[in-house]
């Protein structure tokens, strides 16, 4: 098999994508949503498995497109180059959740200005 095409070489995209989501999802199941950078990292390199998956925070970054299917990348600190890495269908769930508060306040606080403005006269 060509190089390019095995996914048994330590450091194949698809390798650490698969591992990555797998360490973020049993630390979500521990009720962490995110992991630090340096966090991810050590744990890919503790995983008990061969040839190893121990892909550096820059070998991270220069995946992310291919990461951004099921994990996203955020910025912690820009100047100390710190990111914080989080599944997407957390993130989606997030955004979701943050679009049903927003609109539910909206109709509280303008059914409130009517009211207020109703009894006002």
């Amino acid at each position: 098999m060509p190089e390019l095409t095995n996914i048994f070489t330590a450091l194949d995209e698809r390798r650490i994508r698969a591992f990555s989501v797998q360490i973020l999802e049993e630390a979500a199941n521990e009720g962490n949503t995110l992991l630090t950078d340096t966090q991810l990292v050590i744990l890919l390199d503790q995983l008990p498995i061969q040839p190893v998956c121990n892909p550096s925070i820059r070998n991270l970054i220069a995946i992310n497109k291919f990461l951004e299917n099921e994990i996203f990348r955020y910025v912690l600190d820009e100047e100390n180059e710190l990111y914080y890495f989080k599944l997407k269908r957390f993130e989606t769930i997030k955004q979701i959740i943050k679009k049903i508060s927003t609109e539910k306040i909206k109709k509280v606080y303008q059914s409130s200005n009517k009211r207020g403005l109703a009894e006002a006269y």
